[in-house]
């Protein structure tokens, strides 16, 4: 296990508030109450990470059950991995920033869809029982942090961050996943006897999707666009994967094939199904209209993409590429830096980088101009088609060149 891994799995602070209540302990015999709640912090903490864990593998595991096909496990958001391994067929994914979760299961026939996803909407709470009941008939009721001053009760920990995490998952709210607005669990159980059939989830091409995002991810766009090309051929009126296809048009640089490939998804916003991928497109048109230097569209389509869906990352990261654009260098940096991050190298930080070489550069602060400057040529080749064409053009800008011939 890499060190990264680990302190987000285990994070520091936690661990430290063990450690320094488990200390001070001793030295206050009498009067053991903040070590104690020292010690019982760090703990929840960590076990409130394993109910994550234990909620999201639920999930998998009564999908399973049910008879779909578990496809993949993330732990936390963001857009930096710390981890990714394949077990199983199943995907697991870890985020540096370790808040939330969600697991993604197919299913490739309609036989008692309803039910059948009903228990694997409800598989992470059930997990979290599950345990918490196991832990409960081995040691008894849980006691609170005030009736163990002297003691920590790791058993009610466990029974208390799993009863609380399977509470959470089903209280009712919208919430945002990777640029999409979609419903908790709770919400989506109460709202499943009033869908119709037709409209549940499921794909008898569900494999081909699965490559499809796999290729993706791997930067395989030219296969993926293949794979894609086919699916919508079958397919012809899921907008979803419509969206998927002007993003790797983008990527395999048909910037104005993708751009109008985008703009006919915008006459299908107010359909509702498509209606929770309305961040994701007005991100994509304004990242494409930054590519093809229409600031100006680009400027409308971020400040959309920002309204849709507030604190995404990858949003502001694009708002924050037109304000620079834009001389608003104050507004733009800020934004730019919630993604840059120079232990990961990928489209986010990548991207990121290449606006804040220019934002330096209209500021006049050569140095860290050329932090970000040496930061992408030593990254050239990991350049998207599209990232490498606005890199290429802030050099000319700023009239600066590469310092090696990358390799290619």
């Amino acid at each position: 296990m890499s060190a990264r891994l680990f302190f987000t799995l285990l994070p520091p602070y936690a661990l430290a508030c063990v450690a320094l209540g488990l200390a001070a302990g001793p030295l206050v015999t009498e009067s053991p109450l903040v070590p104690n709640a020292l010690v019982y912090f760090g703990i929840y903490v960590l076990a409130l990470r394993l109910s994550l864990i234990i909620h999201e593998a639920g999930h998998l595991v009564f999908a399973r059950i049910a008879g779909g096909k578990p496809m993949r496990l993330v732990l936390g958001m963001g857009i930096h991995e710390v981890y990714r391994r394949q077990f199983f067929g199943v995907a697991f994914i870890v985020h540096k920033n370790f808040r939330g979760g969600y697991a993604h299961a197919s299913f490739t026939t309609g036989h008692h869809l309803k039910l059948r996803y009903a228990l694997y909407i409800a598989g992470g709470a059930l997990g979290n029982l599950i345990i918490a009941a196991i832990f409960r008939m081995l040691s008894g009721p849980p006691l609170w942090p005030h009736e163990t001053y002297f003691y920590v009760d790791l058993s009610s920990i466990i029974i208390i961050s799993n009863v609380f995490l399977a509470v959470w998952s089903l209280v009712p709210f919208m919430t945002s996943v990777q640029g999409r607005r979609v419903p908790t669990d709770g919400l989506y159980l109460l709202k499943l006897p009033f869908i119709p059939q037709k409209d549940v989830k499921f794909n008898a091409d569900a494999d081909a999707l699965y490559d499809i995002h796999r290729l993706t991810e791997a930067k395989e766009y030219t296969q993926a666009l293949t794979l894609l090309q086919t699916y919508l051929e079958l397919h012809p009126t899921e907008h979803t994967q419509q969206l998927t296809h002007a993003h790797l048009l983008l990527k395999t640089g048909q910037f104005d094939a993708s751009l109008k490939r985008s703009l006919t998804l915008r006459d299908h916003l107010h359909e509702k199904a498509f209606k929770p991928y309305t961040g994701l497109l007005y991100n994509l048109l304004a990242w494409t209209y930054l590519v093809v230097d229409d600031i100006e569209q680009a400027d409308i389509h971020s400040a959309l993409a920002v309204q849709a869906i507030p604190g995404d990352v990858n949003f502001r990261g694009t708002r924050g590429a037109v304000l620079v654009e834009k001389g608003k260098i104050g507004e733009g940096v800020p934004n730019l830096l919630q993604s840059m991050d120079f232990e990961f190298v990928n489209s986010a930080t990548l991207s990121a980088a290449i606006y804040m070489l220019l934002a330096c550069h209209r500021k006049g602060d050569l140095i860290t101009r050329d932090k970000y400057r040496a930061f992408l040529e030593a990254n050239y080749t990991n350049l998207d088609l599209d990232e490498k064409h606005l890199f290429d053009r802030m050099l000319t800008r700023t009239g600066l060149t590469l310092q090696a011939t990358p390799a290619l």
